[in-house]
C-alpha cells in the first residue's frame, strides 16, 4: 500500500488474476425497518429494447387493431394483439413501450392496461371529462402476445393505443438495446426565465402548427454517437387552446401520432421513449392552434447491447407499491395527503419485493398518480439521497382531477425514493410498479485454474475459503477518518465477486464527505453513490459487474456535493497511475 499526496488519499493497486463478474445482492441495507412486500414476478427476464417507427396499435375510433368501431362503455374492456403487430415480433417480446390516449370521455374516470391474464385495479391513466389525455407505459404482454384496456369510468371513452418499441428477449439472435440512466435534468426549456438547450434559443412558444430542433446526442451525459432512443419527459405549458405535441428524429417524417395531448389552461406532460438516429437532434412539433412552451427532462438513453454495460428490462405484474389513502408502505400507515410542499420517501426495493433479486443499479418502471390534488403543481420522483432535482414526473391540476404519469426511477445506496410536493395544495399518492432494469447476470463459465501467483497473499492480507481478504486502505484525511477493506473470491464456477466495504466518521462539520473512487482496466467506474456522509454514519458499498475486469485500483478521497454539477466534486482525487 503506498500513499499519494499530503492529505488526499491512500491508494491500493489490486491485481486480479482471474475474472470478476456480477453476483451481489441488490444492496445491503444497514439502516431502516423492513416492510411488507408485494412480490413482483416476471415470466421473462433481462429483455433487451428494440427502437421501432411508432404506430396505432388500436383504436376504437377506427377499429384498428380489430377492435370494435365504438366509445367502450363503462366497465368494458378491449383485448388486441401487440405481438405479430407491425414490426413486432410474434415471439420472444415480454413488453412493449405503449402511449395510451383517451379522446371523447363524456366523465371523469380512468383505464388500466395489463396482460388479459394479469388483471389488475390499479390506474394506468385516469381522464377527465371533454379531456383529452395520455400516458406512456411499459405494458406486459399475456404468452400469446395480448393486451387489455379497461375503462373504469361513469360514461364511455374512446381508447387508442400506439406502440414506440418492445423488449425481446435477449436469448434472441437480433441484437438489441440496454438502458443507461443519467442524472434528471431539463434538456430543452422554451418557458420565460427557464430557457435552456442546444441550439442556443431565447424564450418563446412554439406557434401553432410549427416545430423546433433539439440537440440530444452529447448533452446531458448522452453519448455524442451510439445512442438508439432516449427516456425523455415532455411537458406542455400556457396553452390556451387544445393541442398535442409529437417528436421524431430529425432525418424521419412525422407520424402524427401524439407524446403529449394537452388542454388549455392546464400543464400537461408524459414520458417519452424516442428514437435516436445518427443526427442527434429530435423535431417537436406543436400540432395544436395555439401556441405552447415546451419543456423536456431526460432520464437515460439506450445503446447496443453488444457495449455489454448497460440494463436490461424484467416486466413484472402491477405491484403497489404505495398509496396514501390506504396507507401503505407510509410512515406509521398514515393516510394523510401529501402537504404543501412536503416530501414523502418510502423503500420502493422491499416494497417491490426485489430484495432477493441479483442486481446492479436497479431502475423501477412506475406509474405515479397524483390524486385528489387541491391545487395545481407537480411532483418531482428522486432517488432521496440525491436530493431533489427540482424536475418534473407529474403534472397535475386542482379540483380533485388526478392524473396519472409514468417514469423510470433509480433507487438511491439504500433503496429510497422520494416525492415532493410541488404545490399549494395537499395531494394523494399512489405508485405502482411495471417492471424493472438491472445489470444482467453474466453467462455461467467454467472453473478458471488459480495459477501460482494468484495464490499469493498480498501485503496486509490472509487467505481463507480459497479467497483472500485484502486490507484495501486506512486513512486520515484531515478530521475525517475512515478504514475499508475488500474481499476478492474466485473459488468455484464464473461468475466471480468482489466486493468492498468501508465505515467512516465524519469528525467534522465543514460539510465534506469520504467518497470511494475505482478505476478499472483503465476506466473510470466511479458512480456518485460512493460517497459516504454524516457523523457516525456506517454503509455497505457494494461494486459488482457486468463483464470481465483483470485489475482495478482504488482510491479514496474527500468529496463535497455540487448541485450545479449533480455529482461529487472530488478533492485530490486525480486516476490513479
Amino acid at each position: 500500500m503506498s500513499y499519494s499526496g499530503t492529505h488526499s488519499a491512500w491508494r491500493t493497486t489490486i491485481a486480479l488474476p482471474v475474472v470478476i463478474a456480477c453476483v451481489a445482492a441488490l444492496f445491503t441495507v444497514l439502516s431502516g425497518v423492513p416492510g411488507p412486500a408485494a412480490t413482483a414476478h416476471a415470466d421473462t427476464a433481462d429483455a433487451q429494447f428494440h427502437t421501432i417507427t411508432p404506430f396505432v396499435l388500436a383504436d376504437t375510433r377506427n377499429g384498428t387493431g380489430g377492435v370494435p368501431v365504438a366509445k367502450l362503455p363503462p366497465g368494458a374492456t378491449i383485448t388486441f394483439q401487440a405481438a405479430g403487430a407491425g414490426a413486432i415480433p410474434a415471439t420472444g417480446v415480454s413488453a412493449v413501450v405503449t402511449n395510451l390516449s383517451v379522446y371523447g370521455a363524456n366523465a371523469f374516470g380512468w383505464i388500466n392496461a395489463y396482460p388479459s391474464d394479469e388483471p389488475t385495479t390499479v390506474s394506468t391513466l385516469t381522464y377527465a371529462a371533454n379531456e383529452t389525455t395520455n400516458t406512456e407505459d411499459f405494458t406486459k404482454l399475456t404468452g400469446t402476445g395480448q393486451i387489455t384496456v379497461k375503462n373504469n369510468g361513469s360514461g364511455t371513452v374512446d381508447i387508442a393505443v400506439s406502440a414506440r418499441g418492445y423488449f425481446l428477449d435477449a436469448a434472441s439472435s437480433t441484437a438489441g438495446n440496454e438502458y443507461y440512466p443519467v442524472d434528471t435534468a431539463f434538456l430543452y426549456d422554451t418557458r420565460v426565465g427557464k430557457v435552456t438547450g442546444s441550439p442556443a434559443h431565447a424564450a418563446a412558444p412554439i406557434p401553432a402548427n410549427s416545430s423546433v430542433t433539439v440537440d440530444v446526442a452529447g448533452q446531458l451525459g448522452i453519448p455524442a454517437t451510439g445512442a438508439t432512443a432516449v427516456a425523455l419527459n415532455v411537458a406542455a405549458l400556457n396553452q390556451t387552446a387544445q393541442g398535442a405535441l409529437t417528436v421524431r428524429p430529425s432525418d424521419q417524417t412525422d407520424t402524427n401520432l401524439p407524446v403529449v395531448n394537452y388542454n388549455p389552461s392546464e400543464t400537461d406532460s408524459s414520458f417519452v421513449v424516442t428514437q435516436l438516429t445518427a443526427t442527434g437532434k429530435l423535431i417537436f412539433r406543436n400540432s395544436g392552434t395555439g401556441p405552447v412552451d415546451l419543456a423536456v427532462s431526460v432520464r437515460g438513453y439506450f445503446k447496443g447491447a453488444a457495449d455489454g454495460d448497460g440494463s436490461t428490462y424484467t416486466p413484472t405484474a402491477t405491484t403497489l407499491l404505495l398509496d396514501t389513502i390506504a396507507g401503505l408502505n407510509t410512515s406509521g400507515g398514515s393516510t394523510a395527503a401529501v402537504a404543501a410542499g412536503q416530501t414523502l420517501t418510502f423503500d420502493a426495493i422491499d416494497a417491490a419485493g426485489l430484495g432477493s433479486v441479483d442486481q446492479n443499479n436497479p431502475v423501477l418502471a412506475l406509474n405515479i398518480d397524483a390524486r385528489q390534488p387541491t391545487h395545481q403543481g407537480w411532483l418531482a420522483v428522486y432517488p432521496t439521497e440525491d436530493g431533489d432535482p427540482l424536475v418534473n414526473s407529474v403534472n397535475f391540476d386542482n379540483g380533485g382531477e388526478s392524473t396519472n404519469g409514468f417514469d423510470l426511477v433509480k433507487p438511491d445506496s439504500h433503496g429510497k425514493i422520494s416525492i415532493t410536493n410541488h404545490s399549494g395544495g395537499t395531494v394523494h399518492l399512489q405508485v405502482s410498479l411495471r417492471g424493472y432494469f438491472t445489470i444482467p447476470a453474466p453467462a455461467e463459465e467454467t472453473t478458471e485454474g488459480i495459477d501460482d501467483e494468484s495464490n499469493e497473499v498480498p501485503d496486509g492480507g490472509a487467505s481463507a475459503d480459497g479467497g483472500r481478504y485484502i486490507d484495501i486502505v486506512s486513512i486520515v484525511l484531515w478530521q475525517q477518518r475512515g478504514e475499508g477493506w475488500g474481499w476478492l473470491y474466485w473459488a468455484g464456477s464464473a461468475p466471480y465477486r468482489v466486493s468492498t466495504k468501508f465505515t467512516v466518521q465524519d469528525e467534522s462539520a465543514d460539510s465534506y464527505c469520504i467518497a470511494m473512487v475505482i478505476y478499472g482496466d483503465g476506466k473510470n467506474l466511479t458512480n456518485k453513490e460512493w460517497a459516504i456522509c454524516g457523523a457516525a454514519n456506517h454503509r455497505t458499498l457494494n461494486y459488482t459487474l457486468s463483464r470481465r475486469l483483470y485489475n482495478a485500483k482504488i482510491r479514496l478521497c474527500r468529496a463535497k456535493w455540487s448541485k450545479s454539477i449533480g455529482n461529487y466534486k472530488y478533492s485530490g482525487c486525480t486516476a490513479p497511475e
